[in-house]
């Protein structure tokens, strides 16, 4: 079933204030999605959504505020999850490869390690303040045949996820005493209700074959995710509450479910509104419409070669049938939405809404052919609008949100030592205390004592940058910042005698450098970019 939030928006005029392409997301339906796997799972911390599907800060600030848990597929999702306001006691970290150093981290700050191979426990065990769960592989195939199975499928015996019942039960009983839960997940995409059913019955017979062996019990059981979403109004699925039923019929008192919903989660608390950009006739005699976006956003359709429901402006879908065609804009022969269609209504300039890209479309889109990330609207329940995230804007500028929270890691804050009354020279701020509260963020405490004009502002923010990057022990070698872009909102922020933050996050280094974003705590102040410490290769080496 679609969602029917979307029906309610007048298309052209969010496109006349806010152009397009644009994301429009729906916190109201995310919060319904939630309170039906609440059915089954009771509370909130038992959901953990997994931040590949939508690395969004602000949604997923709303997800921590709610209560619900992180699941992390690597470092730089576990650091987006606790700046995102996750504490690290309600992070799990799965993945196939699990970086030592990080995992430790998360363990001895009470995360959850899901390790895929048996091998791997006695390196972590006595460790941690955390738990530590086994990923199981269940031996269950899906229960529905699409040419993209094999790409969706993870519950298998041949797949590369999970160890297998007999290996679990292979342990050392005093590994296997050390194990805190199990963890399973059978596919993505799944409609069959009942292979979530039979995952789960197998589970509870591990887990007693466990307890029959070796005295130790195991009563926290993660059954992942995978029920599959409507990807067009064609598509039939199970719902939330149909999956939550069944599992409710084989739960135990006493045993706490988690569950991993991603696309059924996010997938139709978002759409993306187009615009036509014009109408072009093909050589068999047929016509092209051509929308502003495309494979660059809507991967998640071309490559699995589902047709997405396209709205048009009345809110009626455009058909699956017809001598027509819809496409984006790129340079690329796949770049095709709807390839039978019928767009005799269909006009240059007319807003659509591409519903249902909440989950893995964002998340997988690209820069191909120099087209950005679109920016996000969020509409609220009094029909209010609010930018939640900008667009981009440059090849290496970070997606900027209006609710980034910088101070919300969840590991102790750190006193650093401050920056000095001679080195601010002539620069009319008093900088009271400097605190690290994030693995690669600091906060400045400060106080504007005069009005500050535009270049003392530029070598204010310059210094501030230097210290963070000194007190994270980032940028070894001096490299000046390059790119320095400071946004308007500044000078408007550094109020005069007034007690303020400013934030400094770097991120991870990459071929391209290190990113810088510059903020208060809700608002985007700056960014810059750190070119790559040539001291890095030698370090490492």
């Amino acid at each position: 079933m679609m969602e029917t939030w979307s029906l309610s928006i007048d298309f052209g005029s969010v496109r006349d204030n806010y152009g397009t392409p644009l994301y429009i997301f729906n916190p109201e339906q995310l919060r319904k999605n939630i309170s039906e796997f609440l059915t089954f799972v009771h509370e909130p911390k038992n959901i953990a959504f997994p931040i590949k599907a939508l690395p969004v800060p602000p949604v997923l600030h709303l997800m921590a505020l709610a209560g619900l848990s992180a699941d992390c597929a690597s470092p730089a999702e576990i650091e987006l999850a606790l700046g995102a306001g996750f504490p690290a006691h309600r992070i799990f970290y799965n993945s196939p490869e699990i970086i030592v150093p990080s995992a430790l981290n998360l363990l001895k700050n009470g995360g959850t390690l899901v390790l895929n191979d048996t091998n791997d426990v006695p390196r972590f065990i006595g460790k941690q303040n955390g738990s530590i769960y086994l990923r199981w592989n269940p031996g269950v195939a899906s229960g529905y045949t699409a040419p993209y199975t094999n790409l969706t499928c993870h519950g298998h015996r041949q797949s590369q996820f999970g160890s297998s019942t007999e290996a679990i039960l292979s342990m050392p009983k005093e590994w296997l005493c050390h194990i805190n839960g199990l963890h399973t997940h059978i596919g993505s995409r799944m409609i069959s209700i009942d292979d979530f059913s039979l995952a789960l019955e197998r589970m509870h017979s591990l887990a007693d074959t466990i307890f029959a062996t070796t005295g130790h019990q195991i009563l926290q059981l993660n059954m992942g995710g995978g029920l599959k979403l409507a990807m067009n109004h064609q598509d039939n699925c199970p719902s939330i509450i149909d999956l939550t039923t069944a599992l409710n019929r084989l739960a135990r008192k006493g045993t706490r479910y988690i569950v991993e919903p991603g696309n059924s989660l996010t997938g139709n608390t978002m759409g993306i509104l187009t615009t036509v950009s014009h109408i072009k006739n093909r050589p068999d005699g047929g016509r092209f419409a051509i929308l502003d976006t495309g494979s660059n956003q809507l991967l998640k359709y071309t490559l699995s070669g589902i047709q997405p429901t396209i709205l048009n402006d009345t809110g009626l879908p455009l058909p699956f049938e017809g001598p027509d065609a819809v496409a984006g804009p790129l340079c690329f022969a796949g770049d095709v939405l709807l390839p039978n269609t019928c767009i005799d209504n269909i006009r240059p300039g007319m807003p659509l809404l591409i519903q249902h890209c909440g989950a893995y479309c964002l998340a997988l889109s690209s820069q191909f052919n120099g087209r950005f990330r679109p920016a996000i609207l969020s509409i609220s329940p009094d029909g209010s609008w609010n930018k939640i995230q900008e667009e981009e804007n440059s090849w290496l500028t970070m997606l900027s949100s209006s609710e980034l929270p910088w101070n919300s890691d969840f590991f102790d804050m750190v006193e650093c030592q401050n920056i000095t009354r001679t080195s601010l020279q002539h620069i009319p701020v008093d900088v009271i205390s400097v605190f690290q509260t994030g693995p690669r963020s600091i906060c400045f405490m400060l106080i504007v004592k005069d009005h500050i004009n535009t270049l003392s502002a530029f070598e204010f923010i310059l210094l501030l940058i230097r210290h963070a990057m000194n007190c994270l022990n980032i940028n070894k070698s001096g490299t000046e910042p390059d790119g320095v872009t400071l946004l308007p909102a500044l000078n408007s922020s550094l109020i005069k005698g007034k007690t303020q933050s400013i934030y400094i996050s770097a991120g991870y280094e990459t071929n391209q450098g290190i990113q810088i974003n510059i903020g208060k705590k809700n608002q985007l102040l700056g960014f810059c970019r750190l070119g790559k410490d040539p001291s890095a290769a030698h370090d490492s080496g």
